[in-house]
Parts: structure tokens; C-alpha cells; sequence
């Protein structure tokens, strides 16, 4: 038995997808303008589930969105036919000089990963659910965002004060304290619009937090006006080539740590391959490393990189 399939959480009974699937016009393609309230009707409550874990792909879905259309809101995505949730854009409407979607789409394929037992749960779910507390707050106008400036890049110097506060491997404490590599973003926030009467939120500020809360993890807090955002360093989608920061020695991604609940977090960015991390076997932290994960090897949009 590979080392992959010997450690999983309890499996969940979801839908089942055929690998072809993938080519996944489910998960990144778009659909028609949905009605705030379309597929929460549907929606279980989530009251007994713990997505904590998830947190890190959701908060890099965020970012992600919020890079590539400046704004978010109940309009970006929308749960599709499977039931998975899809990005509801075919386009970016900031300038990037990379596929500005090829990060989304790939963070979206980890629906498909059957290892992820809450999937479903966490992202298609959580979604819905959380449209119906944005209808309830008549929320029809969200910010627009500004990327101002980051702090806790992951420049050399960064990773390599990190590395010093990481525990030493293995570990058989699975909730020994980490500092996490995060870079924190900073984000000027404005109405792009009047707001309607009924609308609950009423400052960019607030409604940024509401505007973003399908996809928990990602606001951090507030700044004075503007408000603050963080990934985890393993979801970096930035290629570095041979001078990746993160090669910094002693230094590992602590994915197994990851929102003190083992195993933590699996998935990382595809540009992460190679690079040390952590990985939960079942009785300690162990060291390991990110391997190539193409869940459909014709389609790059479905390819990440996976502690194991």
C-alpha cells in the first residue's frame, strides 16, 4: 500500500467523477449568472462538520479571485450540475502576465482529490450555505480590492528565520505550536457603487469581510481603512526556478500542522513541487516531500503538487 493511501480521513459517500471529467469545464468553466440564491436550497447545515483544514485552499481561492477580477461576491461562483463549485468568469479583468486563471482552475480541481473527504462539504457546500446568510443580509454590492503592499514575503531571509522555529522531525506531538509561513496582504477596499437601501453592511470595510466569507480563512482583519489577507507559503503559485526561497536549508513547508488538526494540510501549489514539507503517517510528523500530483496528465489545469 503506497504511503498516499495509508493515512485518510473517514471517506464521505460524494458524487463520483470519471478522471476524463476533469477536463473540468465543471470546475473552471463558467456557467450562466446565477441568482444569489440558486443551490441553497440544497445546502445541509455544516454545524457538525469542521472545515478548519480547509482553510488554506479556500483562503488561496480568494486570493486568487480577488487578484484576477478585483472584487468577490455572491456572483463569482456557482455550484454546477455535479456539484462542484465553478468560477462564474471566463476572463481576468486586471492584468497579469502569467494564465491568470490557471491558478483558480487548479485550486477548484482539488474538489475531484477523493482524499479530501469534506470536499464536497467545504467548498460547493459551504458556499451555498453561505449564499443564504447573504441573501439574508440583502448583499447585492461588494468592494472593490487594491493589492497595496505584503508583509512576510518569502524572500530568503524570511524562510530562513522561519526554518529556525520549525520542530524538529519526526514529531509525535500532533499539535506541537507552528509558526506558519504566510504572506500577509494588505488591500485598500472601495464601493464601486451606491449601496442598495437594505443592504446590511454598510462601510467597504464590513462588507469586504461579509463579500469574502464564503471562503473562510482568507480576511484576516482590519488596518485602519483597509483590510488584511493571508495564504499559506505551500499555496504560493510563483515560480522561482532554481532560486526558490523555500530551498533554504532546515526549512520544510509544515503542512501536517496546518490549522492544528492532523494530517493537516495534503495539497500544495504545482510550483511547489520538490520542496520539503511535512506529512502526518498516521503516528508522527514526518519529513517528506511536495510530488507531482496530475490528476488529469492531459489537462494542466487539474495538476498540483502533494506531501507525501
Amino acid at each position: 500500500m503506497s504511503r498516499r493511501n495509508s493515512v485518510m480521513r473517514p471517506f464521505l459517500p460524494v458524487l463520483a467523477f470519471a478522471s476524463t471529467a476533469v477536463g473540468l469545464t465543471a470546475c473552471g468553466g463558467t456557467g450562466p449568472d446565477p441568482a444569489p440564491t440558486d443551490h441553497v436550497a440544497t445546502a445541509a447545515p455544516l454545524e457538525l462538520v469542521d472545515c478548519t483544514t480547509y482553510n488554506g485552499y479556500t483562503a488561496a481561492l480568494a486570493e486568487a479571485t480577488i487578484d484576477c477580477t478585483g472584487t468577490m461576491g455572491p456572483h463569482s461562483f456557482f455550484v454546477d450540475g455535479l456539484g462542484l463549485l465553478a468560477r462564474n468568469f471566463s476572463t481576468c479583468t486586471l492584468p497579469s502576465g502569467d494564465d491568470p486563471l490557471l491558478r483558480l482552475d487548479r485550486l477548484l480541481s482539488l474538489q475531484l482529490r477523493v482524499d479530501l473527504s469534506l470536499r464536497t462539504v467545504c467548498f460547493a457546500q459551504a458556499w451555498s450555505n453561505w449564499l443564504l446568510t447573504a441573501v439574508t443580509a440583502n448583499l447585492s454590492v461588494c468592494p472593490v480590492w487594491t493589492k497595496l503592499s505584503a508583509t512576510g514575503s518569502p524572500t530568503a531571509q524570511n524562510v530562513a528565520q522561519n526554518a529556525t522555529t520549525l520542530p524538529p522531525l519526526p514529531d509525535s506531538n500532533p499539535r506541537t505550536p507552528v509558526a506558519y509561513g504566510k504572506e500577509q496582504f494588505l488591500y485598500s477596499v472601495r464601493f464601486p457603487s451606491g449601496l442598495t437601501l437594505f443592504q446590511l453592511c454598510r462601510t467597504p470595510q464590513s462588507c469586504a469581510e461579509m463579500c469574502t466569507a464564503g471562503f473562510a480563512g482568507f480576511f484576516v482583519g482590519r488596518s485602519g481603512n483597509d483590510v488584511i489577507g493571508d495564504p499559506y507559503w505551500w499555496l504560493d503559485p510563483t515560480n522561482y526556478g532554481s532560486s526558490s526561497p523555500y530551498s533554504s536549508p532546515n526549512y520544510y513547508h509544515p503542512m501536517s500542522y496546518a490549522d492544528d488538526d492532523v494530517p493537516g494540510a495534503i495539497y500544495a501549489d504545482w510550483a511547489r513541487r520538490g520542496e520539503a514539507c511535512s506529512w502526518w503517517n498516521g503516528v508522527q510528523h514526518v519529513l517528506s516531500s511536495l510530488l507531482e500530483d496530475k490528476l488529469d496528465p492531459g489537462n494542466s489545469r487539474t495538476w498540483t503538487s502533494r506531501c507525501d
